[in-house]
């Protein structure tokens, strides 16, 4: 995939502006102007963060670790000992919504899943590797 079409793909899919994505990635907007166009191409540093947007869209993959974010949600209450309540004010959702992904119904949003992800890593149920942080 061409850096422009990987910006494209993360426009398209995120739903970001490219005033959204030029402020994530600390640049003009008419930076990504150009990079659509392949007037230019995004500098190494911008490369690895658009491809670790990207990458971070696949968090849910249950290829990756095995679990559906409902089991995932399912393990966080478990251990944490956090009530369906708490989760949900944690994540600024409904009690209903949690109960949907429980029951794999419906699927947390991409930001949801990460902080369900960095929940479980920081009860040690997950390792998510630092390096891999956004910057």
């Amino acid at each position: 995939m061409t850096p422009a079409e990987k910006v494209k793909k993360l426009l398209d899919v995120t739903g970001m502006s490219w005033a959204d994505l030029a402020t994530k990635l600390c640049v003009r907007e008419h930076t990504i102007y150009n990079w659509l166009k392949g007037k230019t191409h995004p500098h190494e540093v911008n490369l690895r963060q658009i491809d670790r947007l990207l990458k971070d869209l696949n968090l849910d993959n249950e290829r990756e670790t095995g679990m559906t974010p409902g089991e995932k949600v399912k393990r966080l209450l478990d251990v944490s000992g956090m009530t369906r309540a708490d989760l949900a004010t944690r994540l600024c959702v409904t009690e209903e919504t949690i109960y949907t992904w429980l029951k794999d119904r419906t699927r947390p949003s991409n930001v949801h899943l990460r902080e369900i992800n960095r929940l479980l890593s920081d009860l040690g149920l997950m390792y998510i590797d630092p390096s891999e942080e956004l910057l």
